[in-house]
This record gives C-alpha cells, structure tokens and sequence, in this order.
C-alpha cells in the first residue's frame, strides 16, 4: 500500500476520533449532605450549571444525609440550552430493601423529558465513594436537561434517604459535535 493511501486513512481516522470527543467530556458534580445545616429544611443547591430542587427534605440531625419525605422527590436539572444530564448517581441510599433483595423500590418513580430514557440499576463503583446502595440513572445520549426523582410511598419502609448526589452532565454543543 503507498504511503499516501495510509497517510490520508490516518487523517480520516483521527477527524472521526476528533469529531466524537466532545461526548467523552462529562463533568461531574457532587451535593454533599454534610455541606448543608444539620437538621434543616433543604429546598434548593447549586453548584456550577447544576440545580437540585428538593420537594419536602430534611438533612438528618447528624447532618449526613438527605431525607426525602415519603412520596417526596427531587428534580435535577441542568440549563437546557447548554448542558444534557448524562447520569445521576444517588449515593449511598436508605429507605427499602437491601439492594440486592428489590432496593430499586426506594425510587417510586423517575421522570424525564419526553423521547428520552434513563436506565436505573445498582452500582458499586459509581458516584465519589464505592456503596452498595448507590442508584445510578443513567443515560448514554445524555437527552435530557432535568431529571425528576420520587422515593416510593409504602407505609412498612423507611423514608427515601441518600448521602450524597453526583450529577454528571456534558456540554450540549460537545453532544452535537460527537454526532457529526
């Protein structure tokens, strides 16, 4: 084979590596319960391009976990013109049977734009620190700018809980320039 012929088949290969690098870029960010006032009403945090709204939450009197009011949620949300959710990791959880034995009923509900899908399962090594009980909704195309997430609602468990809450987004136009 000429040297031409392998020296244009290179280039083709790292404009196509180029062009999807942009949906590698994930940037991740964590909500710590210990970083908001023990025992208190938590409505609204923001770090960066992130916003987590909570529906009725409380930070636990040792200040080390969220605890969602039964049937209460969160809505996770990134601005929708720049930013799509790629994953959600909620971390170190309560509220339900052990994770390997039905866990997943924690979450009564999740809830995204229309025409997209979260998968949500289970995951050791996710989020800032190795749990069994971190929840991971997470989706590949990252086709979302918000994520509604609701605790279950039966009276025999505990309420939804969760330590801390990663959020891990990639930039809109790097999504676009990955599709080319």
């Amino acid at each position: 084979m000429k040297h031409s012929i392998i020296i244009k088949r290179l280039c083709l290969l790292l404009m196509f590596m180029a062009s999807t690098m942009g949906v590698w870029a994930v940037e991740s960010v964590l909500f710590n319960s210990t970083e908001s006032p023990k025992g208190t009403r938590v409505r609204d945090l923001k770090k960066g391009p992130v916003s987590v709204h909570f529906y009725k939450c409380y930070t636990s009197h040792s200040g080390n976990i969220y605890e969602l009011a039964k049937g209460s949620g969160v809505l996770i949300s990134v601005p929708e013109e720049s930013y799509r959710i790629r994953e959600v990791v909620m971390e170190d959880t309560e509220g339900g049977d052990d994770w390997d034995e039905g866990g997943l009923n924690r979450i009564g509900m999740y809830e995204t734009a229309p025409g997209t899908h979260y998968n949500m399962f289970f995951q050791k090594d996710s989020g800032s620190q190795p749990d069994d009980n971190n929840i991971v909704f997470s989706s590949f195309d990252s086709g979302s700018a918000w994520i509604y997430i609701e605790g279950h609602k039966m009276s025999n468990k505990g309420q939804f809980k969760a330590r801390r809450i990663t959020v891990r987004q990639v930039s809109q136009t790097e999504i676009h320039a990955g599709t080319v």
